[in-house]
């Protein structure tokens, strides 16, 4: 799980949106485990956790990681729970893991976005880098990093349920396919 938010946010509408994305990841975690018969690790990265949230994790057997050692532990096998990240970051995970089964933002819409501005900016200037805390890359090489891992998947809307919770509204669940 990356980029979960705090629970121990002073913001109640914030704590409350990290505490239901952290049911939704536990849940979907309960049934891959029954399903795959195994146990499963789980990791969470999330730069601004508390002491208190730490404490909240390990109690659920939750290994937490300084950024940016999320990125190494995510793989072809992962199960990558990453719920608005910043794209750049949540690109550089799926670039370099290549999770199995993702769900998060709407990396459809985000390439389709990307496409948009690449235009806009294709008119203005070319290899246009863009640098963060999070690393250096051009649009072109982010535009690519989406469409390779939309290449083999198949992409499901996560139904909203009776409960209503805009925390898990938007999200989208990518599940790698077997080639024929």
């Amino acid at each position: 799980m990356v980029g979960s938010g705090c629970f121990a946010e002073e913001s109640v509408a914030r704590s409350r949106a990290a505490m239901w994305q952290f049911v939704m990841f536990v849940e979907v975690v309960g049934l891959l485990e029954s399903a795959s018969g195994r146990h499963i690790q789980l990791y969470a990265q999330e730069p601004d956790y508390f002491p208190l949230d730490e404490e909240f994790l390990a109690s659920f057997d939750v290994i937490v990681l300084k950024h940016p050692a999320a990125v190494d532990v995510v793989s072809s096998v992962t199960f990558l729970f990453c719920p608005f990240v910043p794209w750049k970051l949540m690109l550089l995970f799926l670039e370099r893991g290549d999770p199995s089964l993702y769900i998060g933002t709407n990396v459809s819409e985000l390439l389709e976005t990307m496409e948009h501005v690449w235009r806009a900016e294709a008119a203005e200037t070319s290899g246009v880098a863009l640098t963060d805390e999070i690393g250096t890359g051009s649009l072109d090489d982010y535009r690519s990093a989406a469409r390779r891992f939309l290449t083999g998947r198949k992409e499901y809307s996560v139904p909203r349920s009776d409960l209503n919770v805009p925390a898990l509204h938007g999200l989208k669940l990518y599940w790698a396919c077997k080639p024929d």
